[in-house]
């Protein structure tokens, strides 16, 4: 009986080892009971493209599945405060009055063209003394850093900038200092 017994205890040791379900580690067995540093089937994450169809796998900005860890983005103001101060650096940012402000006087003269503006050296001048900023505002498109004429004030070419001036002066914005 004794010689029955260390035969059948003899292969018990290498069903043991030879066992998928071992739990012993670095041994031998199956490959994929070990995770998938061996297993060279499988995908890692971040891989080609997938034979999914549809936007299972986008990796863009816009996809509603992808979350980031670091909780990066722009902050939403939640209290009163935060909130107020963010109205605040809006209204410097649109232009509202800032504390160290000095009002300008702003004087303006509207010339359909370059020419015209260049013949009117003697108006130009005078106009330029009485005011802060002379704006010079010319129908006609051309070149607004023409030095004959922003020696006296900042040049306005375009329809564009003629309509604009035209609307600030019928509003009175330079009938007072700015």
């Amino acid at each position: 009986m004794n010689s029955r017994n260390s035969s059948t205890s003899s292969s018990n040791d290498k069903d043991k080892t030879d066992s998928p379900k071992s739990s012993r580690s670095g041994g031998g067995g199956n490959k994929k009971a070990r995770g998938r540093s061996g297993d060279s089937s499988r995908k890692k994450h971040g891989g080609g493209p997938s034979k999914r169809t549809g936007n299972s796998n986008r990796k863009g900005k816009n996809n509603p599945r992808r979350r980031t860890r670091s909780g990066g983005g722009q902050k939403k103001a939640s209290s009163g405060l935060e909130k107020f101060e963010l109205k605040e650096q809006t209204a410097k940012a649109v232009g509202k009055p800032i504390e160290n402000h000095t009002p300008k006087r702003y004087g303006l003269l509207f010339y359909e063209n370059f020419n015209e503006a260049k013949s009117n050296v003697e108006t130009l001048a005078s106009k330029a003394k009485e005011v802060e900023q002379l704006n010079i505002v010319i129908k006609a498109e051309g070149n607004m850093k023409d030095p004959e004429l922003t020696q006296y004030g900042v040049v306005y070419a375009g329809e564009a900038w003629h309509l604009i001036h035209q609307r600030r002066q019928e509003d009175g914005w330079y009938d007072q200092p700015r």
